[in-house]
């Protein structure tokens, strides 16, 4: 099935077939101690926080448009999940920086009525794909099975993937210290992806996450500072939800 009609998506987005203008919304900068601090308290992984709090403010910003979230509603992303790569015993120890990533279709519970129910139900959906071979089962169709499909097969079967998601959802660590660039002190980083799917990419660096959000204005209506004022609202009221105080952003 399709994805919930909401208010911060064009209900013509399916139908759409020629590339548009993107716009990226950049994030504040959050701070990673702070995220730890409420993934520790709430028992779960930096990744379920995040992923939760994009569910929770898609609901908060859809909501104050009107939305009823009282009955069940279906939202997706497209999670990228890295898998090791493997080399020859004598393979250039300075050629290995290669990807080796799959997507894996995840449903977000923004239905839930509170922070901490969504955070479960969210935590639950994602060790699905953390305590079984989907990743893997992912790997292999994209290797061993699309190629040999007839090509009008593999471009109606990606129109028939990107048309019920949402948001392709990434979220990485980086390097856990500081870093020089050039002889320069990095002051920021972020990863900014054109795809067909609007694309979320977090990254921390030491004790900070960057993140944007970037699509097209025509299909996303949430490419403005309310939405992330949605997001920070919905990490700090998980935050008090779990006992952990203050502001989940960054200062020097």
């Amino acid at each position: 099935p399709f994805e919930t009609d909401l208010p911060m998506l064009c209900p013509d987005r399916r139908t759409l077939t020629k590339p548009r203008p993107r716009k990226t919304l950049f994030f504040p900068t959050l701070d990673l101690a702070y995220v730890k601090r409420v993934k520790d308290a709430a028992g779960c992984t930096v990744n379920d926080a995040i992923f939760t709090v994009w569910a929770g403010a898609v609901r908060r910003y859809c909501e104050a448009r009107g939305s009823d979230f009282s009955k069940p509603v279906t939202l997706r992303a497209l999670l990228s999940v890295a898998l090791p790569r493997l080399f020859e015993a004598d393979h250039d120890p300075q050629d290995k920086l290669l990807n080796s990533f799959y997507f894996v279709s995840v449903p977000f519970d923004a239905s839930s009525p509170d922070v901490l129910a969504r955070l479960k139900g969210n935590k639950s959906n994602l060790d699905v794909v953390k305590k079984t071979t989907l990743a893997l089962a992912a790997k292999f169709l994209a290797n061993h099975v699309g190629n040999y499909l007839p090509l009008a097969v593999q471009q109606e079967t990606m129109a028939d993937l990107v048309g019920r998601h949402s948001v392709v959802f990434s979220n990485l660590p980086g390097p856990k210290t500081e870093f020089k660039l050039f002889g320069q002190q990095v002051r920021a980083i972020q990863g900014v992806f054109y795809n067909i799917v609007p694309q979320f990419i977090g990254l921390s660096v030491g004790n900070r996450i960057f993140m944007n959000f970037t699509a097209d204005p025509n299909v996303v209506d949430g490419l403005g500072e309310e939405f992330v004022n949605c997001f920070t609202a919905e990490l700090e009221e998980m935050g008090r939800a779990v006992g952990v105080e203050g502001s989940c952003l960054w200062t020097e």
